[in-house]
């Protein structure tokens, strides 16, 4: 299993759901990615969006707002004080953190691919 936390951020009274909510799903934040209720902001692809969940409520005149629960997974793998995040591996011969790369053509490659959260923050 690999290291870090979960981080569930939970929203009532959604009136609208952006599009951008969906295209988050299973990637990682591009960028720095802040918490304003944690007060700390997440270094660039260290955090991934792993379930949303959407629950809309009805009242007697329809459809009324929706409860978002949004669940982050939070891996710093931190090394020589810097934090490296999802596109990273241990790697037990030199000892560090290394960028995953494809091994025939040396090229970096991103399993994880990096997104903007701006919806998300």
């Amino acid at each position: 299993m690999a290291p870090g936390c979960i981080y569930i951020r939970g929203y009532s009274g959604v009136r609208y759901i952006p599009p951008d909510l969906f295209w988050c799903y299973q990637r990682v934040n591009d960028r720095p990615f802040p918490s304003m209720t944690l007060g700390y902001t997440f270094e660039p692809e260290t955090i991934k969006l792993v379930d949303i969940h959407l629950k809309r409520t009805f009242n007697f005149y329809g459809a009324d707002a929706w409860s978002v629960s949004l669940k982050f997974w939070y891996k710093p793998n931190f090394q020589d004080g810097n934090a490296y995040g999802w596109n990273y591996r241990w790697n037990p011969l030199k000892q560090k953190f290394v960028r995953i790369v494809n091994p025939q053509t040396g090229d970096q490659y991103k399993p994880h691919i990096p997104i903007f959260m701006g919806a998300l923050a």
